[in-house]
């Protein structure tokens, strides 16, 4: 390979996945959020030689703002111990970065650590609407929160239809169960596409995603050159 040609070949990649934040909770004492990494929609961040480029596919619902800046400080000025330099939210969403999966933190000497996290099973059809009207993220009880989480890493629609009914402010359908979320969204879980619009009516759609969980989080690949 000439020594031009090696600059084509990018040298290092980090991808930062979106979020999706379902509910921010506080019990008197603990506070924490609940939620997760999308695989789709992230930011790519490309190093080639000494130039860095970002590529930007995550929309405001899914916390553009919070996933570039924070890829960005990760990967260029992050110090030791960095966590307790962020504000909590985007504490919460460096943890989901490091662990994957449904995440729910809680708030321990000025940092978010994890109190409960499962992978999700990916036969579940997840939809995220991004309306104009104003939405969660829904309050909850931990309990609730994390038995969310074990619902979301079974396949059991039954299942699904209690915890939704526990959650307050969520709408309990006949393919599965809507939580209003952050960034006025609405985040719809179950087996199927829901037929029917009448649980929307109340609400302005502009756009719908049709959103996977990323059970890994953040990427970062390294080419080793042949010195």
């Amino acid at each position: 390979m000439s020594e031009n040609k090696q600059y084509d070949i990018l040298s290092e990649l980090y991808s930062c996945p979106g979020l999706v934040v379902i509910a921010k909770y506080y019990d008197g004492v603990f506070e924490g959020y609940a939620g997760f990494p999308v695989l789709r929609h992230r930011v790519i961040k490309k190093i080639r030689g000494e130039n860095k480029v970002y590529l930007i596919n995550v929309p405001r619902s899914l916390g553009r703002d919070i996933v570039l800046d924070l890829c960005m400080y990760l990967t260029e000025t992050a110090k030791e111990d960095f966590m307790k330099y962020l504000s909590p939210i985007t504490q919460f969403t460096a943890l989901t970065w490091f662990f994957g999966g449904y995440i729910v933190s809680i708030m321990y000497k000025e940092k978010h650590e994890v109190l409960a996290m499962n992978p999700i099973n990916t036969s579940w059809k997840i939809l995220l609407y991004e309306t104009d009207s104003e939405t969660g993220p829904i309050g909850a009880k931990p309990f609730d929160l994390i038995l969310l989480g074990y619902i979301l890493s079974s396949d059991d629609p039954a299942l699904l239809a209690h915890i939704c009914r526990r959650l307050k402010g969520a709408i309990t359908c006949e393919e599965g169960c809507i939580i209003p979320v952050w960034n006025n969204s609405l985040l719809f879980v179950g087996k199927e596409h829901p037929s029917s619009t009448r649980i929307l009516k109340d609400y302005v759609i502009k756009t719908t995603y049709d959103i996977l969980p990323d059970n890994n989080g953040l990427r970062h690949v390294i080419r080793f050159a042949n010195e």
